[in-house]
């Protein structure tokens, strides 16, 4: 398994990417998927998604099988809420 972190301008990790390699050598499959992760106006990460078992990442809950993990502040940056794939919710 390979994997890198993308950064946006900011330092950011704005995406992490996975590639897979089939274990049988005689197939040349490799899988590759993406998590995105996305930000607010003062970088505290409000959303972050990882790829269903299809590969797919769709933000509309429930249009796909991705885990999209979602988080709030208060204004003085703290965290209170977060959300994870399951629409489990968490209040600090």
């Amino acid at each position: 398994m390979d994997g890198r972190l993308l950064r946006g301008n900011n330092g950011n990790v704005t995406a992490s990417t996975r590639s897979e390699h089939c274990s049988d050598s005689t197939v040349a499959a490799v899988e590759s998927s993406q998590a995105p992760m996305a930000y607010d106006c003062i970088n505290q990460m409000t959303t972050s998604a990882q790829p269903g078992a299809d590969g797919s990442i769709d933000l509309i809950p429930g249009a796909s099988n991705a885990r999209i993990n979602y988080m709030g502040y208060d204004s003085r940056g703290n965290g209170r809420v977060s959300v994870d794939g399951k629409g489990n919710r968490a209040s600090k």
